[in-house]
């Protein structure tokens, strides 16, 4: 006697009698439902690969991938990249506090597919600051930094989490040699009381003076004392070249009112230094010796 097998069907689920151990259906019109369900089930599976793999070849065409994408490239948790940056098995480029982009070459590394440790032995750290370090040396602020080497391109290795930026590169953006020989500095602010002058006028000035040195000290803009003094004409009291208004009406005996009139008149060229006017000595004395002639 043959042997029997008391099976259920695969498809409506019935229990029945099969003949042959490897039979899944009731009836004929149950297995022509089941082929059709696989072949659907297989063509799907297909179209998941083929999405997958386009997936994958648009990744591999891109320069740079974020933590995420370079995951899914190497079939692994972001978690796991995460911490292939931190130990320095990976190199990441950080721009600004969240942003992380990592190189489609270095994802190619076999060592890396793999998930082993990278050796950084041949990084010499000492020709480097980290982000913390250049904000002390150069005293500037953190928006300052990253205003100034996004535009330029800089991109620092990472090394166990930590960015590094490349010392010669960072002393040649902040840093001025001729600087070096500057002592004394103004802030805008001591600038703006001690000429009583408004903060946005000393900006604009320094804007329209590029060759006034100044340099960035946490959130204050310095300024070269001797350079601004020289640009703005300063120190008119022990020049003899100039006179003040007050000196002027002494000499010439006349009035402020008039001797405005005067300059405003024949356009004499004038140097305002806070609430002070100078005028050119040579200028106003033929002026005022013309018109008592």
């Amino acid at each position: 006697m043959p042997n029997t097998y008391t099976k259920v069907c695969a498809v409506c689920g019935k229990t029945f009698t099969a003949h042959q151990s490897r039979t899944q259906c009731c009836s004929d019109a149950c297995s022509k439902k089941l082929y059709k369900f696989n072949k659907k089930k297989i063509l799907a599976e297909r179209t998941q690969q083929d999405i997958l793999e386009k997936k994958l070849e648009e990744l591999l065409s891109k320069t740079f991938l974020s933590i995420s994408d370079s995951a899914k490239l190497l079939g692994m948790s972001p978690k796991t990249i995460r911490k292939m940056i931190s130990n320095g098995s990976l190199q990441s480029i950080k721009y600004g506090t969240r942003l992380v982009r990592i190189s489609v070459d270095d994802l190619k590394n076999p060592q890396i597919q793999k998930n082993e440790p990278i050796k950084n032995d041949d990084v010499d750290l000492s020709q480097y600051y980290t982000t913390k370090d250049a904000l002390s040396h150069f005293e500037i602020s953190l928006t300052w930094f990253y205003r100034k080497i996004k535009p330029l391109n800089i991109t620092p290795i990472t090394f166990k989490g930590c960015a590094y930026y490349p010392k010669e590169t960072l002393e040649r953006v902040f840093y001025k040699k001729k600087y070096a020989q500057i002592q004394e500095w103004y802030s805008v602010s001591e600038i703006a009381e001690k000429y009583h002058l408004r903060d946005n006028y000393v900006y604009e000035f320094i804007s329209d003076h590029k060759e006034i040195p100044r340099k960035r000290q946490g959130k204050n803009v310095l300024i070269s004392k001797v350079d601004w003094e020289n640009a703005r004409g300063i120190n008119m009291a022990n020049n003899e070249d100039y006179y003040s208004i007050p000196e002027a009406t002494k000499v010439f005996s006349v009035g402020r009112s008039h001797l405005y009139d005067v300059i405003r008149e024949h356009k004499i060229d004038k140097i305002k230094i806070g609430h002070s006017i100078y005028v050119l000595k040579e200028d106003l004395n033929r002026i005022m010796l013309n018109r008592k002639n």
